[in-house]
């Protein structure tokens, strides 16, 4: 599972709460990754940044409704393709149980 802080910008790594100063770099404390000081983030940051959007909503959810016969409606179709062709926000985690 992931977290979300609203409202925070994407740290560079001087500056992110995850990052310990030591004196040849900053030491990732979720990536045990060394970044130089002359760098902004690491290779191996698992931060990723929010684009400005909509309500998110989980489309996977999303019932695909057919009807008696056994197919889906031009409408239900195009629905759909529209549904899967929507731009990803952020990616599907898979939920550990």
């Amino acid at each position: 599972m992931s977290i979300l802080i609203k409202g925070m910008e994407m740290p560079i790594c001087r500056t992110c709460p995850c990052s310990e100063e030591k004196l040849y770099g900053n030491l990732c404390r979720i990536t045990n990754e060394i970044v130089p000081f002359s760098f902004d983030r690491g290779d191996k940051c698992p931060l990723i940044e929010v684009p400005p959007h909509g309500r998110l909503i989980d489309a996977d959810e999303l019932p695909r409704y057919s009807d008696d016969v056994g197919y889906l409606s031009i409408e239900q179709k195009l629905f759909n393709e529209a549904i899967d062709d929507a731009p990803t926000i952020i990616e599907a985690e898979v939920q550990d149980d």
